[in-house]
């Protein structure tokens, strides 16, 4: 867990951010433009940023393991709200995630945790997945057959990248974030992604369901009868 230092005087509800795969704790707060943590601070809440085993800045498990998405959601977010609420006091913590952190809300109230939140936001979140396209098709194949604890040097890519791209093809990235922004994002924001969790990403899209590796338990589903409150935001 990554936590910036509170504004003084600060007296709010703990409320988690778990970004994206392949994105690190830089990637909400890179600017004082657009940061949410910063947005957040300024309305009194105590922020916290997630990382789980995947990522190169968290700590990881003694000795070999796969680091897929069953685990993290066994292991990593029940361990990073069990922090939070002893640091702060607070009997439920307040949950963001975008995409992969979205996901990991959705394992754990799926899993009996719903009592851990006061409420949740997922920003561009699948629950439900189409079949990939020839390319990303062939790439899940040649991933089935690599070693699940692998990680995929996310960061070196993109900073190679990066380096020998020109300005107009990064502000082409997106039609919202300027050329110097993109690039800083792909420098300082990105993070390696371990391949067991990239296999399992690519079942999703096979199964077409958020299921656990064994295809035996559907998140989405577990999500039934719970009276978590969560908002949900998608995009395009």
């Amino acid at each position: 867990l990554w936590r910036p230092p509170p504004p003084p005087g600060a007296t709010g509800d703990p409320v988690i951010i778990a970004p994206g795969a392949g994105l690190g704790p830089r990637s909400v707060d890179l600017s004082a433009e657009r940061s949410l943590v910063r947005f957040l601070h300024a309305r009194g809440f105590d922020v916290y940023i997630f990382s789980h085993r995947g990522c190169a800045d968290a700590r990881r498990p003694n000795g070999p393991c796969i680091i897929d998405f069953d685990s993290i959601v066994r292991n990593d977010v029940p361990a990073a709200l069990a922090m939070v609420k002893a640091i702060s006091g607070a009997e439920r913590v307040h949950w963001v995630g975008h995409g992969l952190g979205g996901q990991c809300l959705v394992g754990h109230i799926a899993s009996d945790g719903e009592e851990d939140i006061a409420a949740g936001v997922l920003m561009s979140t699948p629950v439900r997945f189409k079949s990939l396209k020839t390319t990303a098709r062939r790439v899940a194949a040649v991933a089935r057959h690599l070693p699940a604890d692998w990680q995929i040097p996310n960061r070196m890519i993109q900073e190679i990248l990066t380096v020998a791209s020109r300005q107009s093809d990064l502000s082409r990235l997106t039609r919202r974030m300027e050329g110097p922004m993109a690039r800083a994002m792909l420098t300082e924001a990105t993070a390696d992604l371990p391949l067991g969790l990239i296999q399992q990403v690519a079942q999703w899209h096979s199964t077409g369901q958020l299921t656990d590796r064994g295809n035996r338990f559907d998140y989405l589903e577990g999500l039934s009868g719970r009276r978590s409150r969560i908002r949900v935001m998608a995009s395009p």
